[in-house]
């Protein structure tokens, strides 16, 4: 279990093991680079009404939104200030705490000849970017993880049965 963060929930009441969320996470600071501290200061504004764009009914335009941020439209300016921005430190405590801070920034262990090699894959292809994919997840689950560690759990995952 990650220090910092509960076991068996995710942030803001969600129901995702603490792999799932890490791995979610990754991904946006993957894709944000160096805003992504942009992005979860953002992210507490768009539930707000005035955030709703014109012409759309804010009650629909709220159907994908947890819970924590329906929440908000309910609460007073002082309330809903203090909530958007323990949900700001949250996720941002969530990332550092998962090691994920500078995540855009990392290299897989594997390239993409590694990974061929390791799974048995001859020919570049669909199925290649499908197992650079799975050690692109297995990384931002594993931050501290080698490269050894990657070839193994794609063996191991190359040898699974299939679900």
């Amino acid at each position: 279990m990650e220090k910092g963060l509960p076991a068996g929930n995710g942030p803001l009441g969600s129901t995702e093991s603490n792999e799932d969320v890490r791995v979610g996470l990754g991904y946006v600071v993957k894709r944000l680079k160096s805003l992504w501290r942009v992005g979860v200061c953002l992210s507490a504004l768009l539930p707000m009404r005035d955030a709703v764009p014109l012409g759309v009914d804010a009650t629909e335009s709220l159907d994908d939104v947890p819970d924590a941020f329906r929440d908000l439209l309910k609460c007073s300016n002082e309330e809903a200030q203090a909530t958007r921005l323990a949900v700001c430190e949250g996720l941002e405590s969530a990332i550092c705490v998962f090691k994920l801070d500078d995540a855009y920034q990392w290299k897989l262990p594997l390239d993409g000849r590694e990974v061929m090699e390791t799974v048995g894959i001859t020919e570049a292809g669909p199925e290649v970017k499908r197992w650079v994919d799975a050690a692109t997840r297995w990384q931002l689950a594993h931050p501290d993880g080698t490269k050894e560690e990657c070839r193994e759990f794609l063996r191991r995952s190359r040898n699974a049965p299939e679900s």
